[in-house]
């Protein structure tokens, strides 16, 4: 019972630290909001933190692409394959897909999981199906 203990303690000491460093993220986010964005390669100085990538995606790509860059990759990235799995929610191949995809999207919340080589490879395969279907309907017509 010691040992669970000490290991919860020690998760939440290990969190607290990471909540404190997404704050300072946030802070730094409103006070450097651009229309525009800063561009790929950006250096983050936040605090006695340097670097080319924040814990949350979604303030990075507000801060690297702007909000206009924001909403454009939103639609892409997040809206549309949303949309395919909800479009194509009784293909049990594509729903296991667009589950996994949406939790890898709900947990970019705290990390940048998104950017990972798997979900572009879930992405490409929800974009792909979606196109095969509809060249498909269309052929029927």
């Amino acid at each position: 019972m010691l040992f669970f203990h000490v290991e919860i303690i020690t998760f939440f000491d290990y969190k607290e630290t990471s909540i404190f460093v997404k704050i300072e993220q946030f802070k730094y986010l409103l006070s450097n909001i651009n229309i525009f964005g800063s561009g790929i390669g950006y250096e983050f100085q936040i605090g006695e933190r340097n670097g080319f990538l924040i814990e949350n995606l979604f303030l990075y790509w507000l801060q690297t692409y702007g909000i206009i860059g924001f909403i454009i990759y939103c639609l892409f990235m997040i809206i549309y394959p949303i949309y395919i799995f909800v479009k194509y929610k009784n293909n049990k191949s594509i729903f296991i897909f667009g589950l996994t995809y949406l939790s890898i999207v709900i947990s970019s919340i705290s990390n940048p999981y998104l950017m990972s080589g798997t979900s572009i490879l879930i992405l490409m395969i929800l974009i792909s199906y979606d196109i095969q279907s509809t060249k498909e309907k269309w052929r029927k017509v």
